[in-house]
């Protein structure tokens, strides 16, 4: 079953390299983007609490990956991710703070809706679902004092999956050989990813990302014209 579902993975990317766009009416459809994606996010785990006294705040994460595009029409697409993602919480209390840092590999699923705006620039509204899969971790704690713990996350408890949804907006800009995108997400987790807790402990981030994602389909034509270039100099050359 796998070798059959990457066998046609790999004969759908075969085809989009062959494939051209075309029209109906003034609007182009069908289109496929892919490239990288770099960013920031503000996350937080509800109702947690670790011992009375501390005040949960937003605690800043990391996010990197890449994204792909399937467009069904020039307003329409359909988007996937392959994320590395940081998430958890920070602390404060009397005398320091502390930091619960949990890394997932990320992978969004979501519909998007193009508006032209401007006529120079596009915005975009999206949302979707996502699963995050846990890969690893870490609780920090540094006092007024200077010293500093560090632990490994402990499995007991935690969840190995998050699924959740994720919400959010952004705006596009047209460059040489591909787009630049800026990407404003909500993401809400469902899961219950500390279960050992009597109230629901679940995953909720504000993320920040810039995209620069490369026209597929014109990307492999460039290559394959600069082959056939090439072969035609060092012909000419003999």
């Amino acid at each position: 079953m796998k070798r059959i579902l990457l066998l046609s993975v790999f004969a759908l990317i075969a085809l989009a390299t062959q494939a051209q766009l075309f029209k109906i009416g003034r609007f182009d459809i069908g289109y496929i983007y892919a490239g990288p994606k770099i960013g920031t996010n503000l996350a937080q785990i509800s109702n947690w609490t670790e011992f009375t006294g501390v005040e949960n705040k937003y605690r800043a994460g990391f996010q990197f990956g890449a994204v792909g595009e399937i467009g069904i029409t020039n307003r329409f697409a359909l988007n996937g991710e392959v994320t590395f993602i940081s998430k958890g919480i920070k602390q404060t209390f009397i005398g320091g703070e502390s930091s619960l840092n949990v890394k997932y590999l990320g992978i969004p699923l979501l519909a998007k809706y193009t508006f032209k705006f401007l006529g120079v620039s596009k915005i975009y509204a999206k949302g979707g679902t996502y699963t995050n899969i846990r890969t690893g971790g870490s609780y920090v704690s540094t006092y007024g004092s200077g010293q500093t713990f560090e632990e490994p996350l402990n499995n007991d408890g935690w969840t190995r999956v998050d699924w959740g949804m994720s919400i959010g907006a952004g705006a596009e800009y047209d460059a040489k050989y591909g787009i630049w995108g800026f990407d404003l997400m909500y993401d809400q987790g469902f899961i219950d990813v500390h279960k050992s807790d009597v109230a629901k402990n679940r995953n909720r981030s504000f993320g920040f990302a810039l995209t620069y994602k490369y026209d597929v389909v014109d990307l492999f034509k460039r290559i394959r014209a600069k082959r056939v270039d090439a072969k035609a100099a060092k012909e000419a050359g003999e």
